[in-house]
């Protein structure tokens, strides 16, 4: 079902500054009005009513503990552009998602003119009933089952090395690829993960998943030496700078130079599915590695597109993959336990977490 309205005009009496003054805290007001968001747009596409409420607490939940603590979302919880990224992931499993629409943007259909993203989840019960008795009603919307595109390698190919990171991003490229008949093999390449522990539990994973599905899997050499001698004065650069670019080219190199050895003329990467990555950053890499070859491609497909961050969650949970919490080198571990500290968040405990299993936070 989809929850809108009749038409796109405010709900009576009520104008949408009035309805974030009523029903947000003044930080949050404060924020949405300094980014100059003046549509707020509530979508859900659930079986009931009663199924939104697990998806939506959780969301409201990570942004109402940042307006209790007078601090401005982070960037992963921002009432921006980010809320469309979640919305596409959860729309996937059909549950709901808030958005909201900035000037310029036309991607989505107008709903609820309601500022729900900014709610506090003990009065998500004063929304529903607001929305039922002014005007709002429940359209049914028939669900549609995803069909995947048949996927082609490029110049007529038809057989492919895939660099994986971790089983959670390769989850969904592994099952597109192999539903269009692809040949492949698996190279697990990443000296960068730290400490070993880390770096068995994510191979372990990856391991199952390809042996669950008949494809080779290649393990290559932990030769951690050789990354920190590659790293060594990029300690302090953040996520997405110069340090991961080193780390990329590393990978790929070797994805590169494996492929060529053992006539694999298309190399590509789960690397660039997850949202938290900067896709052409890597593109970047994944193309100067395969220059160095002659006949050898790149390909550079969107996995994202299409729902694909989404379905990669999905998959996670399906199969209990372990959940890392930080992108895998000692580096990053280290700014994220920084960043955990500061919001007075609890440490990373290695081998915790399993998708679909014991997930305290969204």
């Amino acid at each position: 079902m989809l929850v809108s309205s009749r038409a796109n005009n405010q709900p009576p009496g009520m104008s949408p500054r009035q309805l974030l003054i009523q029903y947000s805290c003044p930080t949050l007001l404060q924020f949405a009005e300094k980014k100059r968001i003046r549509k707020w747009i509530y979508k859900a596409r659930v079986v009931s009513l009663a199924d939104i409420f697990p998806y939506v607490e959780a969301f409201h939940n990570r942004a109402w503990r940042a307006a209790s603590a007078q601090r401005p979302l982070n960037r992963s919880h921002r009432v921006n552009r980010k809320c469309i990224l979640l919305w596409r992931q959860f729309k996937q499993r059909h549950a709901c998602c808030v958005v909201c629409r900035i000037p310029n943007m036309s991607s989505f259909r107008v709903g609820i003119q309601f500022p729900a993203c900014i709610l506090s989840p003990l009065r998500l019960n004063t929304v529903y009933s607001f929305l039922l008795h002014n005007s709002y009603e429940l359209e049914n919307m028939t669900n549609s089952e995803f069909t995947r595109p048949k996927l082609t390698l490029p110049h007529g190919e038809n057989k492919l090395l895939l660099h994986s990171c971790c089983a959670p991003c390769s989850g969904e490229v592994m099952e597109a690829i192999q539903a269009s008949g692809i040949d492949y093999t698996i190279y697990f390449y990443n000296p960068n993960i730290h400490p070993k522990k880390e770096y068995l539990l994510r191979k372990d994973e990856n391991i199952r998943f390809a042996e669950q599905h008949g494809v080779p899997f290649i393990d290559a050499d932990y030769d951690t030496d050789n990354w920190f001698e590659r790293a060594a004065g990029m300690e302090k650069e953040p996520e997405r700078g110069v340090r991961c670019t080193m780390c990329f080219d590393m990978r790929f190199e070797r994805t590169a130079l494996y492929a060529f050895e053992n006539g694999f003329n298309v190399i590509s990467s789960s690397l660039g599915i997850s949202r938290w990555k900067n896709m052409q950053q890597i593109n970047d890499c994944g193309h100067r590695a395969a220059g160095n070859y002659p006949g050898m491609t790149y390909w550079d497909y969107n996995w994202r597109k299409q729902g694909g961050s989404g379905r990669m969650i999905e998959i996670s949970k399906r199969e209990q993959f372990y959940q890392q919490e930080y992108c895998g080198c000692v580096y990053s571990l280290r700014d994220t336990n920084l960043h955990r500290k500061s919001q007075g968040r609890s440490l990373i405990v290695l081998g915790k977490l399993y998708y679909g299993l014991n997930n305290d936070e969204v």
